[in-house]
C-alpha cells in the first residue's frame, strides 16, 4: 500500500491507465477497464468566494468541488475537468451590517450526457460605506493587478494624474509587456524622457512638458492626453498587429508574459481609473481607504478592494 500522509492511494493513474501493482525494480501498468458509467456525483462542494454587498451572481466560480463518475465495476473516477457545471443565483445589493447566508445555489454537473445536482449555501459580504479619497501615490515598486484582460476593444481612462520627471520606460498601466510579437497594451514614458508612448500592436509617441498633469485616454484609435488646463494632445494608434492579450492589466506597471511586473513607475499620483470592453464599463477603480485604513482601489463594478501587489508603498491622499 502507498500512503500520502495518512491517506492510502487506492488508484494511481497515468493518463487513462491505472497502475495495479508496484514491484521492486519493475512497474506494471495495465489498461483501466472501469466498465459502464452508472451515474455522477458532485463531492466536496464548498462555498469559497462571497458575493459583494453591491450584488452579483453566484456561480460555480464561487465554489470548490469535484465531479466523480461512478461505474458498474464499483470504481469511480475524477472527471471534474471533463464535465460542464452550470447553475446561477442572482443576489441583489444589501445594506446588512453582517455577513449573511442569502440563498441556495444549485449546481448541475454533466458528464457524457449524465447529470446530477448538488446545493450549497450562498453568502454575501456585509455592507460597508466605502471611504473614497481623491488620489493614490505609487511611491516605488508598487502596482495593482486589476484582474482584467486587455483586448483590441479595451479602452482605459486614467484621471487626475500627476507625474513629475523621473525616468524612461515608466508604465502608467499595461499588459503583455514582454511580448516579442508586439502584441502590447500599455502606456509609458518613452525615450527621450519627454515623450509618452501608447502601444497597442504598434508604438506611437508624442512629446509633452513635465509635469504630466491631467487625464489619459487610450484605445485602439488613439492615445489622448488632456492637460489639467483642458489642452488636448493626441497621437493615433495602428492596432492591426495586436492579438488577444492574456496577462491582466496592471496599474503602475505592465504585466509581463510570465506574470511579473515590468517597467514599474515611481512617484505616480492617480485618481479614478476606468476600463471599458467594447464600450461596456468593466472596471471602475476609485482610490479608497479600506476598513483598516489601507490605501487601495475600490472597483465599483465588482464591489471589491484591490491592493498593492508590490513590495513598495502606495499612499492614500485624503486632500
Amino acid at each position: 500500500m502507498i500512503y500520502v500522509g495518512e491517506n492510502e492511494i487506492t488508484n494511481i493513474m497515468i493518463g487513462e491507465n491505472e497502475i495495479y501493482g508496484i514491484y521492486a525494480g519493475e512497474l506494471q501498468i495495465y489498461p483501466t477497464d472501469f466498465g459502464t458509467v452508472t451515474g455522477i456525483t458532485i463531492e466536496n462542494l464548498v462555498w469559497v468566494t462571497d458575493i459583494p454587498y453591491s450584488g452579483g451572481t453566484a456561480t460555480a466560480d464561487n465554489c470548490s468541488f469535484k465531479v466523480y463518475a461512478n461505474y458498474d465495476s464499483g470504481k469511480k473516477r475524477n472527471v471534474t475537468t471533463k464535465s460542464t457545471v452550470s447553475g446561477s443565483l442572482v443576489v441583489p445589493a444589501t445594506t446588512a451590517e453582517t455577513r449573511e447566508m442569502v440563498g441556495t445555489l444549485t449546481l448541475t454537473a454533466d458528464y457524457e450526457g449524465i447529470t446530477n445536482s448538488a446545493t450549497v449555501d450562498v453568502y454575501q459580504k456585509k455592507y460597508s460605506i466605502v471611504n473614497y479619497i481623491p488620489t493614490l501615490t505609487f511611491v516605488s515598486n508598487s502596482w495593482i493587478d486589476t484582474k482584467l484582460n486587455a483586448t483590441l476593444e479595451t479602452r482605459t481612462e486614467m484621471y487626475d494624474i500627476y507625474y513629475p520627471q523621473y525616468s524612461t520606460y515608466q508604465v502608467f498601466f499595461g499588459a503583455n509587456n514582454s511580448d516579442t510579437d508586439y502584441n502590447w497594451y500599455r502606456v509609458r514614458i518613452e525615450y527621450p524622457i519627454n515623450t509618452i508612448n501608447g502601444a497597442i500592436g504598434r508604438r506611437f509617441s508624442m512629446n509633452f512638458t513635465y509635469p504630466l498633469e491631467g487625464n489619459l485616454y487610450f484605445d485602439k484609435e488613439a492615445l489622448v492626453y488632456e492637460h489639467k488646463d483642458s489642452t488636448i494632445q493626441s497621437v493615433a494608434m495602428d492596432a492591426t498587429r495586436t492579438n488577444p492579450i492574456k496577462p491582466t492589466i496592471f496599474i503602475g506597471a505592465a504585466q509581463n508574459l510570465d506574470g511579473s511586473a515590468g517597467n514599474i513607475i515611481h512617484n505616480l499620483t492617480v485618481g479614478e481609473v476606468k476600463f471599458f470592453e467594447s464600450g461596456v464599463l468593466v472596471g471602475d477603480f476609485k482610490p479608497a481607504l479600506d476598513e483598516d485604513d489601507v490605501a487601495c482601489f475600490y472597483d465599483e463594478v465588482t464591489g471589491k478592494y484591490f491592493y498593492n501587489s508590490g513590495s513598495g508603498t502606495i499612499i492614500g491622499n485624503t486632500n
